[in-house]
């Protein structure tokens, strides 16, 4: 939500949609949809500036709709937010162009996104698919913007699976509050946090939650354990008393 609409991806359905208010009743249709022309249309569309194909998390920031469209292995931004269905996207991020969908590990392409989030200035992309997450200095204009710097690698050509403070496994979501950055580190059972935004390729970590350290990653049950984390949200100033992450 961008606290007056509500923005919903329908991941299996492969598309996103839009409620121009945040519903106060049971079973609310939704206003608008993109990722498909209709809202009876739901299976994975030919890969264009229309279609999805198993969608991931979306963030609304400085007017803009950014989608992570995960099996398509891109990023799609909308330049304002849609209001006719099957609306197409202005700029694609990890693809030269709109009709591909190649994945692959640089610093100009993605493999099976799963999310990603703008602080209104900067984007993030956690890239599950190389074990990573992409920042870009600003909001991309053109097709296939290389992004400024990688985490959980140390180059944008490694794409490996690890367990370090300055490695990830499958992230699967990505958030920023007061300049600090929040991974769910989703295959090593862990959050970590960067206690400022990194400024150079492959920056450690400056804190882990739900591991004791940096080079565990087992799962558990337990007040201080998780177990695939897929989603993080931080609401409040992180550093002050009254902060949470809540994990989905």
């Amino acid at each position: 939500s961008n606290g007056t609409k509500l923005f919903v991806t329908d991941r299996s359905n492969s598309r996103a949609l839009i409620y121009d208010a945040i519903p106060t009743t049971n079973g609310a249709p939704a206003s608008v949809v993109v990722g498909h022309n209709t809202f009876t249309n739901g299976t994975s569309n030919d890969t264009d500036a229309l279609g999805f194909w198993k969608t991931g998390r979306s963030c609304v920031a400085a007017g803009k709709l950014l989608v992570a469209d995960t099996s398509n292995n891109r990023v799609l931004i909308y330049n304002s937010i849609p209001s006719t269905n099957g609306a197409p996207a202005s700029v694609v991020i990890g693809q030269a162009s709109l009709i591909s969908n190649a994945a692959g590990t640089s610093q100009t392409t993605l493999r099976a996104p799963a999310a990603v989030y703008s602080d209104g200035t900067k984007v993030f992309i956690a890239d599950t698919g190389n074990h990573r997450v992409l920042i870009f200095n600003s909001i991309p204009t053109t097709n296939g913007t290389p992004a400024s710097l990688v985490v959980g690698q140390s180059s944008f050509t490694a794409g490996t699976a690890g367990l370090a403070q300055t490695r990830m496994s499958s992230p699967g979501d990505v958030h920023i509050k007061n300049g600090k950055l929040v991974v769910a580190d989703s295959s090593n059972h862990r959050v970590l946090i960067y206690n400022s935004i990194p400024t150079a390729n492959g920056a450690a970590a400056s804190l882990v939650v739900g591991q004791s350290n940096f080079t565990t990653g087992t799962s558990g049950l337990a007040s201080t354990k998780y177990n695939s984390p897929s989603g993080v949200h931080v609401n409040g100033a992180i550093g002050d008393n009254a902060y949470t992450i809540d994990l989905s």
